[in-house]
């Protein structure tokens, strides 16, 4: 295997789809996403920094590569590579924007936490995972009538996720 530190500036090893083509996005893609056993951090880094190269104009490409640098606890690299994402769908990414709250709820930001949160469920009015993270954000910062307004909109938008009825019988 080569040096990580080479690896992850993606410059190192040229990325090769297996029948001898170059930059083949969609094959990168396809294997970032399949659950593996052996060093799959590794190689999830790998393939996502390929599909990145392969395809930057792809949002969803920058968007995995956030969600391998935030699995790995890289949050600056994440939260860089979520905007990105963001940046190249012109906006239009509400999963990414839920991703940011996240980062930035961790980070104790909560201000740029609840913009990104309600962004979100302003670009995707049924998101429910969204109205579930503002919920907890605005809980957390005592706004409790806000919160409950929240974690209801989550089930009266589906009234089978699970995860909204959990967190609003906790509340």
């Amino acid at each position: 295997r080569p040096p990580a530190d080479s690896l992850a500036s993606g410059s190192a090893v040229p990325c090769f789809h297996p029948s001898g083509r170059r930059n083949v996005a969609a094959y990168w893609i396809s294997l970032a996403r399949a659950p593996l056993g052996y060093n799959t951090t590794w190689f999830q880094l790998r393939t996502n920094n390929c599909a990145v190269a392969d395809g930057p104009e792809e949002p969803e490409h920058h968007f995995l590569a956030a969600l391998v640098a935030d699995r790995e606890g890289r949050d600056e690299d994440a939260r860089r590579l979520y905007r990105k994402a963001i940046d190249v769908a012109k906006g239009d990414y509400p999963e990414a924007y839920l991703n940011v709250g996240n980062l930035e709820k961790s980070a104790g930001n909560r201000k740029a936490a609840q913009a990104a949160y309600e962004k979100a469920v302003a670009l995707r009015p049924r998101y429910t995972a969204a109205y579930v993270q503002l919920a907890r954000l605005l809980e957390d910062a005592g706004d409790l009538a806000a919160a409950e307004a929240a974690f209801r909109d989550a089930v009266r938008i589906d009234p089978r996720y699970a995860p909204g009825w959990l967190a609003l019988g906790q509340f």
